[in-house]
This record gives C-alpha cells, structure tokens and sequence, in this order.
C-alpha cells in the first residue's frame, strides 16, 4: 500500500485529498484542502508524517462536486437491495459508480452532483433496548448519511477500504 502514490493519482483525476491517522482524523489541518488540491510539495510533506495510517478524499466542490454516500451496515441495512435499485433503475449509471467496502462493513458510494450541499443524515433509526442499555443516553443511530461540502471520507487503499464496483476516474455526475 503506498498511500503517497495514491495520494497522487485521485489529486491528477481532481479529488482532493489529506492525509489520516488509525483513528480516520485528519493529520494537521484540512480546511485549506476544501478549497485547493494539495500540491506535490505538500502531499509529500503531508503524507511523510510519522503517524500517517491513511488517507481521505474530500468532498464538495474542491473535487469536482463530488459528494459520498455513507451506508451503515452494522445496524441493519440491506446494501444489496440499494445496489440492486440503482441497477434495475439506469445499469450504465451503476457501472460508473464508484463504491467502496469500508473497514466496519459499510459502503461508500461516489457521485458527482450539480448541486453540493453539506453533510446530511440521510436515515436514522432509534435505539434498541440493548442499545440503550449499553448507552443509555444515545437518541438514534445513523444508517445513511452523505458527505459533502465540508466532509470526508477515508478511501482505498487506507486499510480496510476496498474498492467493489468502478473506480474513482469514473465517479459520474
């Protein structure tokens, strides 16, 4: 895995990307990122931190007006059934997606979008008695979510993210 490279590559197809540590935080600062792709010179700098475990790619217009869906297995979503939608409703559109495995058995989905607005919970569902037994205090559990303006997403080849389906020089609009 050579994070740098990668670094690269989505920079050279316009997606702006940082550097992240194993807890998928940024490393340093991302704020001038939402706005610029980082150069050569700083991609080096970013990425030779001793704490680097990944990297993220950044939504919104920087990169193009991407924006990300976040699907949340782990509290019962059915992933297939969303694939098999977006392939029933338009197949050309589903080989240009970009999807990726995360590292907690959820999905990411790249698109791009005319309109970017910020991050936005999607769907939600409340606490089951286990859970709230085990935290008492929590009020929901997001199940899909988008990352847009202002959001990132960790991506390949970050340990734990692996691309399913197209790649990201196919992200479609």
């Amino acid at each position: 895995m050579n994070l740098l490279k990668s670094a690269k590559d989505y920079v050279s197809i316009g997606l702006s990307v940082i550097s992240t540590d194993n807890t998928k935080r940024s490393i340093g600062s991302w704020k001038q990122y939402q706005y610029n792709l980082p150069t050569e010179q700083q991609l080096n700098t970013m990425f030779a931190h001793p704490k680097v475990q990944g990297l993220a790619v950044i939504c919104g217009a920087v990169s193009g007006n991407l924006e990300v869906i976040d699907v949340d297995c782990k509290y019962g979503v059915d992933f297939t059934k969303y694939c098999d939608k977006i392939l029933d409703a338009d197949p050309v559109l589903f080989s240009k997606l970009f999807i990726v495995k995360t590292k907690s058995n959820g999905y990411h989905i790249y698109f791009r979008c005319e309109h970017i607005e910020g991050n936005q919970k999607l769907a939600e569902r409340p606490p089951n008695d286990a859970e709230l037994k085990a935290n008492p205090m929590a009020k929901s559990y997001v199940l899909i979510e988008t990352r847009g303006e202002g959001g990132y997403v960790c991506a390949p080849p970050t340990a734990g993210y692996n691309p399913i389906e197209g790649n990201a020089k196919t992200i479609p609009v």
